[in-house]
């Protein structure tokens, strides 16, 4: 749960907040999966799938900020040729179409690498579910978010997409529920700067971490799996 610090609620850290945010979703008759948005997601993510006892998998997403200051995000690129502009933001930043557009290139050479580099979408390819769960450490400005679940759109197309998020910022939340069929956030702080001030530890995620928790989960579920089956064949 969170925690009231310096007069203000607060979580530990992801791993704090990935625990409050399972106890707060149910898992479907249908089934449920889980898709992350890598690097700081996954700590989440993979608290509530292990909890909920459901798949665990990522769909990766790059910002689209400006080049001075990486936290000011004008847009979002997502699997399936997902792209998102807000083109208020980039006349506020100074950036013009061709940057941007420069930009978007940029970093969906880099998504296609994560794509390859996490397996996204293979963790989760013998699973069945009717809910994508995405989830992330937090929401700013819920591009990162909304591009996320119009990739998932695409890619689970007749699953009910829910986004959850321990904390996200009221612009966040609005632009989210445009998208999503539901939205479970823990808070929504009425002063939000960045997500970072929402957590007491809130370090570097790294690809290894992200790989070690995505196989150990996957593992796991493996291995209880074959426990399962050669149960019911004795």
């Amino acid at each position: 749960m969170p925690r009231r610090e310096n007069g203000r609620m607060t979580y530990k850290d992801r791993e704090e907040a990935g625990r409050a945010l399972a106890a707060e979703i149910r898992v479907p008759k249908g089934g449920m999966a889980v898709f992350a948005l890598p690097r700081g997601g996954v700590a989440v993510a993979y608290q509530v799938a292990s909890a909920l006892e459901v798949p665990l998998d990522t769909i990766p997403v790059r910002k689209l900020s400006a080049p001075a200051n990486r936290e000011l995000a004008f847009g979002a690129v997502a699997p399936e040729g997902i792209e998102i502009k807000d083109e208020e933001k980039m006349l506020d930043l100074g950036i013009t179409a061709a940057e941007a557009e420069e930009m978007a290139a940029r970093e969906r050479v880099e998504l296609d690498k994560e794509m390859a580099h996490y397996r996204s979408g293979r963790f989760a390819e013998d699973a069945n579910f009717d809910t994508a769960l995405i989830v992330d450490d937090g929401a700013a400005t819920g591009m990162s978010a909304e591009a996320a679940l119009k990739a998932a759109r695409v890619l689970y197309a007749s699953a009910r997409l829910v986004f959850a998020v321990p904390v996200c910022s009221t612009e966040a939340r609005e632009r989210i529920e445009k998208v999503a069929d539901e939205v479970i956030c823990g808070m929504v702080p009425p002063y939000f700067l960045a997500v970072g001030e929402w957590y007491d530890k809130f370090a570097e995620f790294s690809d290894d971490e992200v790989l070690y928790l995505l196989h150990t989960l996957h593992d796991e579920r493996v291995f209880q799996t074959r426990i399962s089956e050669a149960g019911s064949a004795s």
